[in-house]
């Protein structure tokens, strides 16, 4: 065995200079906020959804489909406060189809699958947003869900 320098074993060696140490550690950083981003993303989103959807029918006539009151809602005392519940957070949905049925083809096989309609639902921030056009009555119909969300 020779005797090497010290100056001869760092060249032999693989020592991290400072530049590439900084950059490990930023790119480290970088890989932890991606990671993290992810994990948001995936984890799920909380989601503000109206109770009151029980008072509500589904209606679906030549193409168009969106929600009424019942006919029994109506005819109650509280019937203007629902209506006008009802047309902040009705949703409304156009298909060409009649039976609202949506195409889709999955390895050569051809399948439909049934659209589904909901009322307005709301984020978490459109939520805190004094923007928001609720009233704190109205606001007391809804609740706060988490739901997974599939979007990577």
């Amino acid at each position: 065995m020779k005797n090497y320098t010290v100056e001869e074993y760092a060249l032999c060696t693989r020592f991290k200079s400072k530049r590439r140490k900084k950059r490990l550690v930023k790119e480290d950083f970088d890989r932890q906020l991606i990671q993290l981003h992810k994990l948001e993303k995936n984890f799920g989103n909380s989601v503000i959804t109206c109770l009151g959807s029980c008072l509500m029918s589904l209606i679906k006539k030549d193409g168009d489909c969106h929600f009424k009151l019942r006919d029994d809602v109506v005819r109650s005392s509280e019937a203007e406060f629902y209506k006008t519940l009802l047309e902040k957070i009705n949703t409304r949905q156009f298909s060409s189809d009649k039976t609202f049925k949506k195409r889709k083809s999955k390895k050569r096989k051809n399948a439909s699958s049934v659209q589904i309609q909901r009322l307005k639902e709301f984020t978490e921030s459109e939520w805190n947003n004094p923007k928001l056009e609720l009233s704190e009555r109205e606001k007391a119909h809804f609740a706060k869900q988490e739901r997974w969300s599939k979007v990577f």
